[in-house]
């Protein structure tokens, strides 16, 4: 059994790199017509120092409607959001949409773990600058 991280809004166990989404969000057909929910899907990360956050994964993913949502030019590259764990409980568990089984982070998490690393440096250097 892995570390449980996180709840989600119906009580369920988060484990690192399970895949949320906004709830019910599984259920739309028609993402043009859905303009207030999140399209995004996120997942809990533990950082290298053991704290755990919520990040948004596979942005390339609904692109145009969370392009829409948080009026990104289409110019500009989508960016990962990284935020307090506690939001997890806003989400729900998501499943794979072929077999309805667990899904789970499946492209390189190594990477993922390095571009939260590094968006958080930053983040603390701009903070220390002002």
């Amino acid at each position: 059994m892995c570390e449980v991280l996180g709840f989600d809004c119906d009580g369920y166990e988060i484990e690192e790199f399970r895949v949320l989404r906004f709830p019910f969000s599984a259920d739309i057909d028609n993402w043009e017509e859905e303009v207030n929910v999140d399209p995004r899907f996120y997942c809990i990360v533990k950082r290298n120092n053991g704290e755990s956050v919520l990040v948004s994964i596979y942005d390339d993913y609904h692109s145009r409607y969370i392009r829409r949502y948080e009026n990104i030019s289409f110019d500009d590259k989508i960016p990962m959001l990284i935020k307090d764990v506690a939001l997890a409980s806003n989400l729900e568990v998501a499943y794979s949409g072929l077999n309805k089984s667990e899904w789970f982070y499946d492209r390189n998490r190594e990477v993922l773990k390095r571009e939260i690393e590094e968006k958080l440096i930053v983040k603390q250097l701009t903070k220390i600058k002002k």
